[in-house]
């Protein structure tokens, strides 16, 4: 039975991508393509409300430790950076999604 092994020119064993033995990464990533996707348009969506109300929607997220929360106040009092780190997250998000 074949399980993705084979012996190259100097009679070492090698691992090849099959389904029975993942050896490469591009096998791997194939696997986690719907993955990333996913949390690539969380990260779209997720930024295209922060850079529509940037004041507001780090205030929803205020719970949690007092670092997280001052963080996050910073981010409500100052809306041309939240808009910044937005653009950021969108640009990400896409290209997790489209790549």
């Amino acid at each position: 039975m074949h399980l993705g092994r084979q012996l190259d020119s100097v009679g070492a064993e090698s691992v090849t991508a099959s389904p029975y033995f993942p050896g490469r990464l591009d096998y791997l990533l194939m696997k986690l393509k719907p993955v990333r996707r996913s949390i690539g348009l969380l990260l779209l969506f997720d930024g295209v409300a922060a850079f529509l109300a940037p004041s507001e929607y780090p205030r929803r997220f205020e719970f949690g430790p007092p670092l997280i929360d001052d963080i996050l106040e910073y981010f409500a009092e100052n809306p041309d950076l939240t808009r910044k780190f937005s653009l950021a997250e969108i640009a990400l998000g896409l290209w997790l999604t489209f790549r």
